[in-house]
């Protein structure tokens, strides 16, 4: 039994089916008392929600709305249906799949599809059909639909664990009692001796030999680390949604938790890239001569390009401009790795890009009122493209010059998708925006109004309500100027005084 100390290099993960952001550690864990508990396997976190009984599978894509109305193709191959699930759903509301008399010594070949004895397609609009009507789900056009399965059988969603996945690091060094013992396989969690004596001698937690079970791959060995409430502060938290993974072998788990837990650099960069992403050698063109070149379907030299290079992400190809070779090796890796950089951002979306804009990842505005993003000339989609370059290059320079890119980038190289955090700043930023738009164009209408119902023939006001309707003409929303000007012919015309007042008035 020793004490281990751990910083802010190591990451810790946490599963849960709850919905709160910060644990408070406030819940009795047994014997053991409050305490959080964590371990350094992202996947092993998720086994701890329960989702290694289930499986989900995306029925609508929100990035793709239009291929709701598509016919989906089911396939036999090796004698087993590709999409069982989806299958089953089917089935069950009287859909037939057989296979063609001619093509059942195929190892491939797609099935027939019937219902009430006539040939009948299936769409994803079909499956959302049956899902809510028949199994309680809900849809929106505006976000993502998944069906959670279990043994072939659909749940229900409010039966299904979907939970999400906390990742915390110290943000100082944690002083932990270590109870494990070598090669020995006991279990330490409901040792309340253990844990009472931790605490009084004021440990932040304790690791222990813990293990949990997969369905797939039976019992996991693993470190348990229970935090006590006190040291919950010492950690930061970052929430994402879960990912359901399923292990047939455990080198698949090892591979998740690699991909998750370690930042990605160059050497991944292929791993990163989408199918439509060209095949290209870095390491070759970065030495190769303009005379010597030989063009390939996904690499090639265009003489009339006026810059470097040109990613032309909906043909999968890079174009070569004769500048390139001019460049000195380095300065061509970075050309190279920002071109295939275009079709990782073009695959997460040109809309993450603006969002990551607005929330200020890319540097505040310059004195002169332009945004200069790390590529030096602003746009947005060049700045998200420039950031996953740097941060897979020089990710301590990107963490340096722009810190909330890096935490955006590292959150979508790393778990494929934005925290939750992270996506609930671009909604509250988007729901402000809204916000301020609204009140901007109402104070337009009222602006017009009251400026068009004063706007007299002979009003010595009359000049200064033409400036003001121009300026707002052009700018499209208000300026203090026509402000004041608006607030001032708002105002009631003060009560000129009778002459029987005035006479009275005087001594």
């Amino acid at each position: 039994m020793t004490t281990r100390n751990i910083d802010e290099k190591v990451r810790l993960y946490h599963g849960t089916r709850s919905t709160f952001d910060i644990p408070d550690g406030n819940h009795a864990c047994g014997v053991q008392g409050p305490c959080v508990w964590f371990t350094t396997s992202p996947a092993i976190a998720q086994h701890y929600i329960g989702h290694q009984a289930q499986t989900r599978m995306m029925v609508f894509n929100a990035d793709c709305p239009h291929a709701m109305h598509d016919p989906i193709t089911f396939h036999q191959i090796g004698g087993s249906p590709s999409n069982p699930d989806l299958m089953q759903i089917c089935m069950s509301h009287g859909y037939v799949f057989t296979v063609p008399e001619s093509r059942k010594a195929d190892y491939s070949t797609p099935l027939i599809c019937t219902r009430e004895g006539r040939l009948a397609t299936v769409t994803d609009h079909d499956i959302i059909q049956i899902l809510t009507t028949h199994y309680g789900y809900d849809f929106s056009p505006e976000r993502d639909l998944y069906c959670y399965f279990r043994d072939g059988k659909v749940i229900r969603p409010e039966e299904a664990r979907r939970g999400m996945l906390i990742e915390s690091r110290p943000l100082e060094t944690l002083n932990l009692y270590d109870a494990r013992r070598g090669d020995s396989f006991e279990y330490d969690y409901n040792n309340a001796q253990l844990f009472n004596y931790a605490k009084n001698m004021g440990y932040d937690g304790v690791v222990i030999g813990d293990r949990v079970h997969s369905d797939d791959l039976g019992h996991l060995d693993h470190a348990g680390y229970a935090i006590f409430p006190h040291a919950l502060s010492k950690l930061s938290y970052a929430t994402y949604p879960t990912q359901c993974p399923q292990f047939e072998q455990y080198d698949q788990l090892i591979d998740y938790d690699n991909a998750v837990t370690r930042q990605p650099t160059l050497q991944h960069l292929d791993r990163l890239l989408p199918p439509s992403a060209p095949n290209i050698d870095v390491n070759t063109l970065v030495t190769a001569e303009l005379g010597m070149f030989e063009n390939t379907p996904s690499c090639r030299v265009n003489f009339g390009l006026s810059s470097e290079a040109l990613a032309l992400t909906n043909q999968g190809r890079v174009e070569l401009g004769p500048k390139f070779f001019n460049l000195e090796q380095e300065a061509r890796r970075h050309v190279l790795v920002h071109e295939l950089c275009h079709f990782i951002s073009d695959s997460l979306g040109h809309e993450l890009s603006f969002n990551m804009s607005d929330v200020g990842c890319f540097g505040p505005k310059s004195s002169d009122g332009t945004l200069q993003g790390p590529n030096g000339t602003f746009k947005p989609d060049e700045c998200l493209t420039e950031s996953l370059a740097i941060y897979l290059q020089e990710p301590a320079a990107l963490q340096r010059m722009y810190p909330k890119a890096f935490e955006y980038v590292d959150s979508l190289l790393r778990f494929g998708t934005l925290s939750n955090q992270q996506s609930q700043e671009i909604a509250a930023f988007r729901t402000a925006f809204e916000h301020q738009r609204q009140l901007k164009s109402d104070e337009v209408l009222a602006a017009m109004n009251t400026l068009m119902t004063h706007n007299k023939e002979g009003s010595t006001a009359q000049p200064r309500i033409y400036q003001a309707l121009q300026q707002i003409l052009s700018d499209g929303e208000v300026d203090n100027t026509t402000r004041q000007l608006v607030q001032s012919l708002s105002m009631p015309e003060a009560v000129q005084p009778s002459s029987e007042y005035l006479r009275r008035a005087r001594p």
